[in-house]
């Protein structure tokens, strides 16, 4: 016979087991798990993936102004085969999406500029987007017309103000 601790601790791990089976449900399209209303469970995992592309939408606009009308689809595809990253919400949503998109095609400059910078304040960790601690120095290559950008991030400072970001155009893309 069970004593009720023992009893107690099994119905947990049966709960626990649902809740993820649930959770897989509605965030990566799983078979959705027994004693669960099918239609209320799709229309659930429906508005969670529209609020996460709302979301990334939000934190990145030059790339709903590049894709148009393709970014729903786009990033539609890439959610339905990349969980939603641990750290940094929809900004780290948004990279995660635009280096798949850079996989794929070229970048336009205005969204690797802005890309370039978040990748000053934050740094790519474990899944996800952690705020930089010490200093930081990013160069980068704008392709129409030629042009060069310099961004620093000053060493232990939290905010926006300590990024300073120059655009050189470069002598000979006037030829």
């Amino acid at each position: 016979m069970l004593s009720i601790a023992q009893s107690e601790s099994q119905q947990r791990a049966v709960l626990l087991q649902q809740q993820d089976a649930l959770l897989r449900a509605l965030v990566d399209g799983s078979q959705i798990p027994r004693g669960f209303d099918a239609a209320q469970v799709e229309i659930a995992a429906t508005s969670l993936a529209r609020k996460r592309r709302r979301e990334a939408a939000k934190a990145w606009p030059t790339v709903v102004r590049w894709l148009g009308r393709d970014f729903e689809l786009r990033f539609a595809a890439y959610a339905h085969n990349f969980p939603l990253p641990t750290h940094g919400g929809p900004l780290a949503d948004g990279l995660a999406f635009l280096s798949s998109l850079a996989r794929e095609t070229p970048l336009p400059d205005d969204v690797r500029l802005a890309r370039f910078a978040v990748g000053l304040r934050y740094r790519w960790r474990s899944r996800g987007l952690h705020l930089r601690v010490g200093p930081a120095i990013k160069v980068l290559l704008l392709r129409r017309p030629i042009r060069w950008v310099i961004g620093v991030r000053l060493a232990f400072c939290r905010t926006d103000a300590n990024i300073k970001i120059k655009i050189v155009t470069a002598p000979w893309s006037k030829c």
